[in-house]
């Protein structure tokens, strides 16, 4: 195409419309034309412009002497004409009319912000000081949100101000415009917004006769002319848009006639008129307008066109050829569209002709009678009956079409329904009874998830759920609080110092690494062992004997035939080659359940139950019973010799690669190593297991070759990373959807043939049901399922083969929790026999629970008319991120627990070292622990178990031992519930007792939290039993630096606080029972807006302590707590609190603990306190040096999470400060820094980052991208919560906004 200076033609042209040359360009050349028609003749001006357009020859009428180019020109020419004669930028409009139509013009085409208002508009009217008085009149403000900034909107009733001919349109914005003018007011903008004709200056009256020439006519009747034959061309001369811009021409010029002959007349003797101007002076004109205006003379006149198409017509004859024309092909195809409806507007612009003029009126009267006998009101607008006969035609049509599709869809439904019938489905169906029909009806009703990559229903293959298994210190951030601003640059010692609650081994030095060589020495020696040894003790002969040999206690004669019925009893389905089909350890467990359930029943009193606790948990059969679980745990490790060996070698390596430093302390339980835990998401969306091995491998190939897919540039397929198929958002796991799997976990019930199963705690005496809490039906189902689990006729079963399940659609989640949990180690945990698949996913629960009622938090708004009560807000948050996966997570890890003899023995020994801690205040492994105190041929084979103190099994052993004070109530709680079996985990009758065991826990700790600051007031308590304890724990200052919170009001009530400490403890309980009694939740495709929580986040008002107290009186009521003064004044709860703090303060003074257990009320979480301008924020840290090297950063970023300082860019001299880096340490990986010379965000999550919009804008919403404009810069409060509710949430890697623009770091972490 032909360019001048480098530009191309088309450019030149955009930049005359541009707002830039407006005024210097299009503006003044219109306005001079304008000066012209209003000086000269109108038939020559109007064939001057036909000159300059080159279409003299278009008014021939002939289809031979055109070109191709024609129509456009023609289009052209009509809409130059019409804004010719009714622009008025110069010539009638004030500054705010043009400010508003300017205005319309921009926001017709789309909402905009302030800043792209002003750079639309001129520059003397963006400078006007009623720009923002029209502004607020014609346009809605919406306030920024998520990632959208503060916008205006066009308000519906202005949408008739639009202006099709605005001189500055273009063919893409009017194509824009005319749609999102049918989307708001659901007619067609070119049936209503007709051009019309308003008031001119006195000198450019003269425009008016343009219009109503002659020469436009004859342009016009051409135009109807081409259009009615012009489909026996080849092309048409006449296409639809140029046959709608000459039926405006029209309407303009009718409109014209209509306000000239409305005006002031006066009518004389003579017939005549006199027409007054708006610059006083008078004209004579005649008393009919068609002899006033050519348009309406010259519409009846009849013309033959030199070629031989057609015969003689007029103008009118042909608009009512193209009216007919039209309303034939809608009605053939008809359609709802936002395109003009040509045969309605054409009946508008008819009607206008025969009430304006007699002549017309009469030749329409014989083409039409129907059309001429309508009632016409003469001074109603083209538009209003135009929009009104095509509104009431549109919605006929579309009842009609509508009717038409529903009776299809019947018909359809008719002959599959039919053809069900003639299949014999019907004669199956009635043989089936009530109660079954029943039930399939319900299985038919629930959602069956297929494959998202094959669509296979019928594939054998295990389906599973896409899943996101990442880390998260959620928890640890909330309990520290956030992070002020003012307090400056964070260092690294910070971060560490409020790491993850619970007991951490303190050890010095030089004792540490005596510890550990002497650790390593022996485990190198017990290497050496000989081949005969290793089979000796596999086999369990002469060296076990003393473990065999413990007395146990005795058992109930109904026990006895449990067992017997057990090993009578034949499982059916699939078993080992090797294993006794008769055994089964859900049978087992079932056998714990009954002998339990029937010691309770013979329970005697609280009293009792104390006691027992006091002697069981220290006597010999105790230990005994413990070392005879963990005898058998052993014994059920795999016998063959390679097995073996190659199990102590990984153990070994293991060992080393996470044995820690000197200087750092290990933990003490089972955890991930640098997080909180594990949380888990899911999109809903379900794949075959072979489809997804397949798909991955796919992607991996892909990878290799350098082949591009989607989302390469920032997953890992080697990591097991994808984007599902179907909603595009990250995953790296699979979770088995099976129904078979799942449904054996909280749904499992006992055999009901059993006469003991009917056993009910009825008999519980008085004393329990008068005190204040269910605790003795909670210890005494520690201490009757700590005391069973130890029978040596139930340890017995396990030295048999069994029937153990393999579930291989575990292996891809288990996979990725050993890497989560252990990031060092290589993978040597999965090829380990003692690796605990139960372990990983309950933990995995846990933690899970926890983050999603933390994330509830911010659900609650006491400012809000429909404030949700406590309830609500969690089961909201439950539903909306997380609860379908919980609920399958949940039946997963119930299922998993009785998988295999190591699954269950783990738990087994768990249940005895809870009960040893909760119920008599000791650590019963004591003596197993300590390698000084193991004796006998067994010790140096313990030597090997304990010795790898990373494994899962000894991590969660060692944790069971702890105090009970030294945990979180409600990951205990988790623990003991994993332990037990299944069926007390779902009743309500021991769920409810256990959660005020641990309810206890947590009124100890917060009480012990308090007295250990120093401007709480104890003087509330002194009249209670705990008050002594608690005054006498506080002295110490290791109890004071454990117990801490940084949440203690000293405003508050003393009880209220107290009360406020057990609320998280209450509301995790409350999202656990919601998953437990409704286990089977169904995914959510169609998941709600990430921004729909952060709407609802709290802010601090005054109303809060009242909601939150609120909320701590429901869920009271709904585990049927009673006050705090009447749990105070329980003695069982004294003993109880006495026999923890003994405990706790042995263990302390043995084991030397360091670290705390946060105590913190249900308050959300939150990042960094922002300044509300952010110039403060600019001046404090724009200079700061780094911590690390000294330097000013070029680009600083100030991590949101901790304060400290970091940059994007690599750097050698301080590798820490790298937002990659310092997320590792910070956030397991996740981290949010605000970039402070680009106000934007940096989100990070491992080596993926991404960019959010800034939290800062200014007045009108907007951003101001690297500071370029120089705007004064507000923290936009509804922005910045929604960031907290996507961290707080887990959504960073879940978000299409932020997968969309997330990237992957150029530099790995150091």
């Amino acid at each position: 195409m032909w360019r001048k200076n480098g530009d191309a033609a088309i450019s030149t042209a955009e930049w005359y419309r541009s707002v830039q040359w407006f005024e210097q360009g299009l503006e003044s050349d219109l306005f001079l034309l304008q000066c012209c028609a209003a000086l000269a003749p109108p038939e020559c001006f109007v064939k001057t412009i036909q000159e300059r357009f080159g279409l003299s020859n278009y008014t021939s009428l002939n289809f031979a002497e055109h070109n191709e180019y024609e129509p456009v020109l023609v289009q052209e020419m009509l809409t130059l004409i019409i804004q010719i004669v009714k622009e008025r930028r110069f010539c009638g409009l004030s500054t705010a009319d043009n400010i508003k139509r300017e205005l319309v013009y921009r926001l017709a085409i789309g909402d905009a912000t302030h800043s792209q208002l002003l750079k639309s508009l001129p520059r003397h009217l963006a400078k006007s000081n009623q720009l923002q008085e029209v502004l607020d009149m014609l346009a809605v403000y919406s306030n920024p949100s998520g990632m959208k900034q503060g916008k205006y909107s066009l308000r519906k009733s202005y949408w008739k101000e639009l202006d099709l001919y605005h001189p500055r349109w273009n063919s893409r914005d009017l194509q824009i415009a005319e749609e999102r003018y049918f989307r708001f007011c659901k007619v067609s903008a070119p049936n209503c917004q007709l051009p019309r004709w308003t008031d001119v200056f006195d000198p450019l009256n003269n425009l008016s006769k343009i219009a109503t020439s002659k020469a436009v006519l004859q342009i016009i009747r051409s135009v109807l002319f081409y259009a009615v034959y012009g489909d026996i061309s080849s092309a048409s001369l006449a296409p639809d848009g140029v046959l709608i811009t000459a039926l405006h021409l029209i309407s303009l010029g009718l409109d014209i006639c209509d306000s000239k002959s409305q005006s002031l007349m006066d009518i004389d003797q003579f017939g005549t008129g006199v027409l007054q101007h708006d610059d006083e002076s008078w004209v004579v004109v005649s008393h009919n307008a068609q002899d006033s205006f050519p348009l309406l003379t010259y519409a009846t006149e009849e013309f033959v066109p030199e070629s031989d198409f057609g015969k003689k017509q007029s103008m009118l004859s042909l608009l009512v050829l193209l009216m007919q024309k039209y309303k034939e092909d809608n009605e053939s195809s008809y359609c709802g569209t936002k395109y003009c409806n040509i045969s309605s507007l054409i009946e508008g612009l008819l009607k206008k002709f025969a009430n304006l003029s007699s002549d017309c009126k009469s030749v329409l009267k014989r083409m039409v009678p129907a059309l001429v006998s309508c009632i016409w009101v003469p001074n109603s607008d083209i538009r209003n009956s135009a929009t009104a006969s095509d509104s009431a035609e549109r919605k006929a049509k579309a009842r009609e079409h509508q009717a038409a599709i529903m009776e299809k869809m019947r018909a359809e439904q008719s002959k599959f329904i039919a053809s069900l019938s003639s299949s014999g489905y019907a004669a199956n169906d009635n043989s089936i009874s009530a109660p079954e029909k029943s039930n399939a009806e319900i299985i038919t009703e629930q959602p069956v998830p297929l494959c998202s990559l094959c669509r296979d229903s019928d594939s054998k293959s295990p389906l599973c759920y896409l899943i996101l298994l990442q880390k998260s210190r959620l928890a640890t951030f909330v309990e520290r609080g956030p992070p002020s601003w003012e307090s400056g640059n964070q260092s690294d010692k910070r971060i560490s110092s409020g790491g993850k609650e619970g007991l951490i081994n303190l050890s010095t030095g030089g004792s540490s690494n005596s510890m550990q060589s002497g650790q390593n020495s022996s485990l190198e020696s017990s290497l050496d062992i000989d081949q005969g040894r290793v089979e000796a003790f596999l086999d369990f002969g002469g060296q076990l004997a003393n473990l065999r040999n413990f007395q146990l206690p005795d058992t109930r004669s109904n026990n006895e035939e449990l067992l017997a019925n057990i090993r009578n009893f034949q499982q059916p389905g699939a078993h080992s080659d090797n294993a006794n089909p008769q055994l089964s350890l859900e049978m087992l467990e079932d056998a714990v359940y009954v002998s339990v359930l029937g010691d309770l029943s013979c329970s005697e009193s609280s009293t009792d139950v104390l006691d027992m606790s006091r002697t069981t948990a220290g006597s010999k059969k105790s230990r005994s019973a413990i070392s005879s679980v963990l005898g058998a745990y052993i014994q059920c490790l795999p016998r063959e010799t390679s097995k073996w060996h190659h199990s102590v070698p990984s153990l070994t390596h293991v060992a080393s690669v996470l044995k820690p430093s000197s200087s750092v302390a290990k933990s003490n339980g089972f955890s991930p190593s640098d997080c909180d835990g594990i949380h888990i998401s899911s999109c809903g969306h379900a794949v075959h297991q072979e489809c997804h091995d397949r798909y991955l491998s796919s992607l991996k190939q892909r990878y290799i070759r350098r082949l591009g897919f989607e989302g390469g540039h920032f997953i890992d397929p080697d990591q097991g990373e994808l984007l599902c198929p179907v909603c595009r958002r990250f995953a790296n796991s699979i979770l088995p959807a099976s129904s078979y799997f799942s449904k054996k976990g909280p749904t499992k019930t006992v055999p009901s043939d059993d006469s003991s199963t009917s056993l009910k705690v009825t008999s519980t005496p008085s004393s329990i049901n008068n005190s204040a809490l269910r605790l003795p039906l909670a210890l005494s189902l520690l201490v009757s399922t700590a005391k069973m689990v130890g029978q040596g006729k139930l340890l017995k079963v396990f030295s048999e083969e069994m029937n153990e399940t393999i579930e291989p659609s575990l292996e891809p989640s288990l996979r990725k929790l050993c890497s989560l949990y252990y990031p060092h180690s290589d993978g040597t945990f999965l090829a380990s026999e003692r690796l605990s698949q139960s372990l990983f996913l309950w933990d995995t629960l846990r933690y899970s629970l926890i983050s999603t009622e933390i994330a509830a938090r911010g659900r609650m708004n006491p400012s809000s008319a429909s404030s949700k009560t406590c309830l609500d807000s969690l089961y909201s948050e439950l539903n909306s991120s997380s609860g379908f996966i919980l609920s399958l997570l949940l039946c997963v890890a119930q299922s998993a627990r009785s998988l295999s003899r190591l699954e269950v023995l783990l738990r087994f020994k768990g249940i005895q070292l809870f009960m040893s801690s909760v119920c008599s205040g000791v650590s019963a492994d004591d003596d197993l622990l300590n390698p000084t105190k193991r004796r006998g041929a067994f010790s140096p084979l313990l030597k090997h178990l304990y010795e790898g103190e990373t494994h899962p099994d000894i991590q969660f052993w060692k944790q069971s031992a702890d105090p009970i004070l030294a945990h979180d109530p409600f990951s205990s709680l988790m623990w003991v519930l994993f332990c037990i079996p299944h069926p007390f985990v779902s009743s309500s009758d021991f769920f409810f007792p256990l959660v005020h065991l641990f309810y206890v826990v947590c009124v100890v700790q917060a009480l012990l939290t308090c007295y250990n600051q120093e401007n709480f007031d104890t003087s509330g308590f002194s009249d209670y039993v705990l008050h002594d304890i608690c005054s006498t724990m506080s002295e110490s200052g290791f109890v004071r630096q454990y117990f801490t919170s940084k949440y203690i009001d000293p405003s508050c009530d003393p009880k209220d606080m107290v009360r406020r400490f057990t609320f998280p403890y209450l509301r995790r309980c409350a999202v656990l029972w919601k998953l437990l009694q409704s286990p089977s939740a169904s995914p959510q495709y169609d998941s709600p807006n990430m921004w729909g929580g952060a709407n609802c986040l709290s802010k601090d008002v005054p109303d809060r302590l009242t909601m939150e107290l609120n909320g701590i009186r429901e869920l009271e009521n709904m585990f049927q707590i009673q006050s705090l003064e009447l749990v105070l004044r329980d003695e069982v709860v004294r003993d109880l609190a006495l026999k923890w703090c003994q405990h706790f303060c042995e263990e302390y003074k043995a084991r030397r603990y360091r670290g705390a257990l946060f105590s913190s009320p249900a308050v959300p979480f939150k990042l960094m306190q922002l300044p509300l301008v952010y110039q403060d924020l600019l001046q404090r840290y724009v200079k700061m040096h780094c911590s690390e090297c000294g330097s000013v950063p070029e680009e600083p970023a100030l991590c949101l999470l901790c304060g400290k300082l970091c940059s994007p860019n690599w750097k050698s001299c301080c590798r820490a400060s790298k937002c990659l880096n310092h997320a590792v340490v910070c956030g397991a990986g996740v981290g949010v820094f605000l970039l402070v010379r680009k106000t934007t965000i940096l989100l990070q999550r491992a080596a993926r980052q991404a960019f959010w919009p800034s939290p800062y804008l200014d007045a009108f919403g907007e951003e101001d991208h690297d500071m370029c404009r120089g705007k004064l810069l507000y923290l936009s409060e509804e922005r910045y919560a929604a960031l907290t509710y996507l961290v707080a949430s887990h959504s960073l890697d879940r978000t299409s906004e932020v997968l969309r623009q997330t990237t992957i770091s150029l530099y790995g972490s150091d």
